[in-house]
Formats: structure tokens, C-alpha cells, sequence
């Protein structure tokens, strides 16, 4: 279904045109219901409805809802409208960290993430509280080609075969604009957590050998240590279900997890992952699954006993 959504759905505009390379024309994208096709006759809608027991199918296949989420997969019983924020200024007073997941030749993802500390603030023309505790995943860079006619990612599964060092110089691009954007009330954000693998090399020739973690914070993008440790991946998951279930139902008492527009490919990866088959409580592996990595990284750090003010760890 996901395959169908990207090649005929996402980004099409009613009326729009696709045209083959040879500039003949290739589909139009017009948007309507089976019920509006008068060549098929009730019958036959009747017998199809009966068979469609899986209540995403149903919504995009019969009503044209898109937007709706499989229900089988992983985090789909627990997706909610309740998920995506306006953007709105990060309070001096709430963390702000970064979580990384590298890749070369498969696509890297940095998310940046506030934590909220139980104060509220304004979200548009409304109060906005969440509990402690809380992420709001804020920002998101995606190491993957872009197809500039449409926008959307060029190659499945595919990075951008970066050096360590210009991949640190983009995220240090991004991060700075952030801090003069939703996070003007920040002066830095602090380390978070990354995959380990950015720190092999690090015991070879008495620790002077080159690593990913050396070149990027060479251009000011340090990290911590994730944890990747037996069950770490049921752990995350079932952290991600639970924060999903808080939100879904505003429960005040456990915290939530949000997103700002910004964590495109996030929003766009995240219903969508399925269950592993021979760990059924844990996210399966999979392509496109980097900013899962990223944020997983997040959900089981355990964060230093420190404080910060101002943006300004103490």
C-alpha cells in the first residue's frame, strides 16, 4: 500500500500531469472514490467491501483516505492526529539535545529533540502542556538525494556517500540555523546519542587512529555513546509505543512525544514500520529506517544528571 501511496498520492496535485521521458504523457492524477465511478456497479462494491477486513485498505482503497495509517504496523494502533505541531519558540528552560544515526552509502539521520520540563507554552492561539519529560522532535536532516522536480527522495534507501567531516559541517549548518530559529532562546544544544559504530578505530595505533566521532565533532558536532545492548531494541520500541498511547489519549500523567513539521522523514517512516518477525515487541530492521534508528538512540539514553539553563549545560 505504501508503494501505491508514493507513485500515485504523495505531493500529486488534482489534475497534475506526469509525463514520461519522451515527454509523452504518462497518468493524470484526479481524486475520487470507487463511488464515483458510475462503470462499477453496487454488487460489485458490496462484494469488495466485504472482503477488505484491514481497516487502512479500506479507508484509502474505498474512501480515498490516504492518510490513514495500517493498523498491523508496529506504532499504527497508537498514531494520532494529536502528533504534529505547529512550530513554536523552545523554552530557555526546556533540554535540547541532538541523536545521530550514520550512514554513507545508506542515508545518515540527526534529529534534534527539547524535552519538555512540565512548563507550558504557546502553540499558535492555544496553551500547549505537555507532562515532563516529554520530546518534541523539532528538527531532522536526512542524508539522501533529493529529486529536484519532485521533491521526494531520489533512490530508495540511498545516502549521499558523504565524508564524516562534510556530514559534520552540514549538520553544524543545520543545527546553527536552528539556534536563530526555533531555538533562538538556546545558546547551544547539547550531545546526545549516536550509533556506536562512529567510534570504531578509536583503540587502533594507542587511540590516534581517525573515527567518524573525531571528524564530526572536528566541525563541532560531538556525541555520546547509545545504548545498543542485548533487548535495547524491544526496549525502544515498547518506550516509542507507550509515549505514542500517552499522547493518542492525552493521558497527563506519562510522557508524550510530538513532531514539528520539519521531521519529514520521521513522520513519513514511522507508521509505517513493522514488527520483527522473530521479535515481535521490537521494530523490524529495514530500508529507510535511519531516523527510527536516530530517535531509538534517544528513547533509551539515559541522560547525564546535569542541568541546563539558558541552553548552557551546568
Amino acid at each position: 500500500m505504501s508503494e501505491i501511496r508514493k507513485r500515485f498520492i504523495e505531493g500529486r496535485k488534482p489534475g497534475e500531469i506526469t509525463y514520461n521521458q519522451d515527454g509523452t504523457r504518462q497518468r493524470t492524477a484526479l481524486f475520487g472514490t470507487i463511488f464515483q465511478n458510475h462503470y462499477i456497479d453496487d454488487g460489485y462494491i458490496r462484494n469488495y467491501l466485504a472482503q477488505l477486513t484491514d481497516p487502512a485498505k479500506r479507508a484509502a482503497w474505498l474512501e480515498g483516505d490516504w492518510e490513514a495509517v495500517d493498523t498491523g504496523a508496529m506504532f499504527g494502533p497508537v498514531w494520532s492526529q494529536h502528533l504534529l505541531l505547529d512550530p513554536f519558540q523552545i523554552p530557555a528552560s526546556w533540554k535540547v539535545d541532538r541523536c545521530f544515526d550514520f550512514g554513507q552509502s545508506t542515508p545518515f539521520c540527526c534529529l534534534w529533540v527539547a524535552e519538555s520540563n512540565g512548563e507550558s507554552v504557546r502553540v499558535g492561539n492555544r496553551e500547549f502542556c505537555p507532562p515532563k519529560g516529554s520530546l518534541v522532535v523539532i528538527g531532522e536532516d536526512y542524508g539522501t538525494e533529493i529529486d529536484p522536480k519532485t521533491g521526494k527522495q531520489a533512490r530508495p534507501d540511498a545516502g549521499l556517500f558523504l565524508s564524516a567531516r562534510q556530514i559534520g559541517a552540514r549538520l553544524k549548518k543545520k543545527e546553527e540555523k536552528l539556534l536563530t530559529g526555533v531555538l533562538s532562546a538556546h545558546k547551544k544544544v547539547a550531545p546526545g546519542p549516536a550509533d556506536n559504530q562512529i567510534y570504531n578505530g578509536s583503540k587502533v595505533d594507542q587511540g590516534n587512529a581517525p573515527t567518524v566521532a573525531k571528524d564530526l565533532k572536528a566541525e563541532g558536532m560531538d556525541f555520546v555513546n547509545s545504548d545498543k545492548s542485548p533487548g535495547s531494541r524491544v526496549t525502544s520500541s515498547q518506550l516509542m509505543f507507550g509515549r505514542l498511547h500517552a499522547t493518542k489519549i492525552q493521558d497527563p500523567t506519562n510522557p508524550h512525544i510530538y513532531f514539528f513539521p520539519a521531521a519529514k522523514y520521521l513522520i513519513k517512516t514511522l507508521p509505517f514500520l513493522q514488527r520483527d518477525d522473530d521479535q515481535l515487541d521490537a521494530v523490524a530492521k529495514g530500508p529507510d529506517d535511519h531516523a527510527w534508528d536516530a530517535l531509538a538512540y534517544r528513547l533509551t539514553w539515559k541522560r547525564p544528571h546535569t542541568s541546563i539553563s539558558h541552553g548552557i549545560m551546568s
